[in-house]
């Protein structure tokens, strides 16, 4: 019994040296080519890991007890992002594919990076997914490249103060969650205000009603393409904003 502890122990201590190291091995890599640190590529070698090597990270929402459940191979990696996310760091596309798999079949919320081995940008490319797919509501928003264009739009210098202030405000309206939603679904049924009232389960009317106060509201015409766009820009930006 006392061998089994000591074995415990030390098998805990040289997970917890791991989960370190993947830590610093993320925040090195988020800014350069983490075989530049010295230090960390001497500590990747005691741990056998390749820094070189061609990665990609799944970002999970939920209990690690999730990822307990799947059969990772030796080389696949976890590591836990915050109390609330899990990353899977894995090396083969085999792995991939069943992994995805099954947490498609649990219905887990999740996000894919892509390919590289930039270990702290493939995490952040994760995370960025499963963010997104969680503000647009769509769950087949799955793969990175799939919101890479909306990124590469919210890191952009646009001017949506006004935009993003209303969002704000709205949120203290007694409509204000309803306004919202319905400025989403329009987005999502690409301006259809038949599919849109159909999806609400409301009268056209109604929503005719809601989208002349949104237009009031942010001096913004959600049948316009062009104020639907700031609309849409502004609605992401607000969202992805309150997740930081």
């Amino acid at each position: 019994m006392l061998q089994q502890k000591q074995e415990n122990e030390q098998e805990h201590e040289i997970e917890k040296v791991k989960q370190r190291f993947i830590y610093r091995w993320i925040n090195v890599s988020k800014y350069q080519n983490p075989q530049l640190d010295s230090e960390l590529v001497e500590e990747a070698n005691r741990l056998n890991i390749n820094l070189a090597k061609q990665r990609l990270v799944i970002a999970i929402a939920g209990s690690s007890q999730i990822i307990k459940n799947l059969k990772l191979d030796q080389e696949t990696i976890i590591f836990s992002l915050t109390n609330h996310i899990e990353l899977i760091i894995l090396s083969s596309k085999h792995q991939e594919t069943y992994i995805q798999q099954k947490l498609e079949h649990q219905e887990i919320e999740y996000g894919i990076s892509n390919w590289g081995n930039l270990l702290g940008r493939l995490a952040e490319q994760a995370v960025t997914t499963l963010r997104l797919s969680n503000i647009f509501g769509k769950p087949s928003f799955r793969h990175y490249s799939q919101v890479s264009f909306i990124k590469q739009v919210l890191d952009s210098d646009l001017n949506l103060i006004a935009v993003n202030d209303q969002y704000e405000a709205l949120l203290k309206r007694k409509d204000g969650k309803e306004l919202i939603d319905t400025i989403r679904e329009f987005i999502k049924c690409n301006m259809s205000v038949n599919q849109t009232a159909h999806n609400l389960f409301v009268h056209r009317n109604t929503l005719n009603n809601r989208l002349l106060r949104i237009k009031k509201l942010f001096e913004l015409d959600p049948k316009n393409t062009e104020d639907l766009f700031q609309l849409f820009i502004g609605y992401i930006t607000f969202y992805y904003r309150q997740t930081l």
